[in-house]
């Protein structure tokens, strides 16, 4: 004998049904194969593995001598040589950044305006019109050069990270340092901050950037 069911089981598992397929919040953290960054910058993944972020020194290649691009290409080569252990190369885009400089000119720009209201106010005349002119020149060239970073500014800065892995901290930071002196001051690999490196997962892992 058959039991027919209830309008209201029916809708229970309808629902039960659905809620299984809803889109659950998480928080980027927890959507993250992260546990924690330590202060010192290295990653723990959620398998207790460590991970580190080195930035590799930007160089224009096409700025260089023939011997500066030489060396340069050598180092990369022979660090892939030598360096036999797990190894990631990332690429990111940045804003450039420019704030100290923007904050430097204005400080001159400042300064600049002020001395020249100053003299508008001083008796001597004979020296007047002289000195007039060098603060002026020097406020048209700290204009120039404030407008001009300002529009380095607006460019993108493209980044390259290495990321080296290890089972325990220590053995990350002995890799840390068989990679950095393989790179030598050709590469000038840097070990990205806990704040650096919060950034990079970020932007690693956030898929509406659009950079």
């Amino acid at each position: 004998m058959k039991v027919k069911s209830s309008k209201k089981e029916l809708n229970f598992k309808l629902d039960d049904i659905l809620d299984f397929f809803k889109t659950k919040d998480v928080s980027m953290i927890e959507s993250l194969p992260i546990k924690r960054i330590l202060q010192n910058g290295i990653v723990v993944d959620k398998k207790d593995h460590y991970q580190a972020f080195l930035k590799v020194k930007t160089t224009d290649l096409t700025s260089l001598s023939s011997d500066d691009f030489n060396r340069t290409v050598n180092k990369f080569t022979y660090l892939l040589r030598v360096y036999t252990e797990p190894l990631k190369i990332i690429s990111l885009t940045y804003p450039t950044e420019v704030r100290e400089q923007l904050s430097y000119w204005k400080y001159r720009i400042d300064v600049t305006k002020k001395k020249l209201y100053a003299l508008e106010k001083t008796r001597e005349y004979e020296t007047y019109s002289r000195k007039e002119e060098y603060l002026r020149n020097q406020l048209t060239l700290a204009y120039e050069n404030y407008n001009r970073i300002g529009y380095v500014g607006t460019l993108k800065e493209l980044t390259f990270l290495f990321v080296v892995y290890g089972k325990t901290q220590a053995e990350v930071v002995n890799r840390i340092k068989d990679i950095t002196q393989y790179g030598g001051k050709e590469l000038g690999l840097g070990l990205l901050d806990k704040e650096k490196v919060t950034t990079v997962l970020t932007k690693l892992n956030n898929m509406n950037e659009k950079d």
